[in-house]
């Protein structure tokens, strides 16, 4: 996210959270979330789903003929592109789906309140000449391709 869309973003959310019923339900749902992981991860489904479909779709690919490569019954990939499900795909699904497209799945883990940085492809780059890990301001950022 730029900087400008990233202002423009919080200018948004302070105008929202500025009426009483809004701030109320945030806070609601943000509380929630931070408690309850299988939570979190519900929000996660449709999005994966959203991005595997667009993939799929974009090599031409039937559900049939996705399932077929991935060893992914077609049923199962509907679900999953259809967010369907709390937990949405395991690891092993979404790497088999992946690969079947030839594509990797790339994992990032960075602190909760930092933003995602906006040199990730530099930083991309930096981390694999160094066998997975970058260092960014003394916050180290793992990630991994599948």
């Amino acid at each position: 996210m730029s900087k400008e869309s990233s202002s423009v973003f919080e200018k948004f959310k302070a105008r929202a959270l500025a009426k009483p019923e809004t701030a109320r339900v945030y806070r609601a749902r943000m509380d929630k979330l931070e408690k309850d992981p299988e939570a979190r991860l519900s929000l996660l489904a449709p999005q994966v789903g959203r991005i595997l479909r667009a993939a799929r779709q974009k090599r031409r690919l039937t559900q049939a003929e996705q399932a077929e490569a991935s060893g992914i019954l077609q049923s199962e990939i509907s679900r999953i592109e259809t967010g369907g499900g709390t937990l949405g795909p395991s690891m092993e699904t979404m790497v088999n789906y992946a690969h079947a497209l030839d594509m990797e799945v790339v994992l990032m883990l960075k602190p909760r309140e930092s933003a995602l940085p906006a040199d990730l492809v530099r930083m991309f780059g930096e981390a694999e000449a160094k066998g997975g890990v970058a260092a960014d301001e003394g916050a180290v950022r793992l990630w991994g391709i599948f």
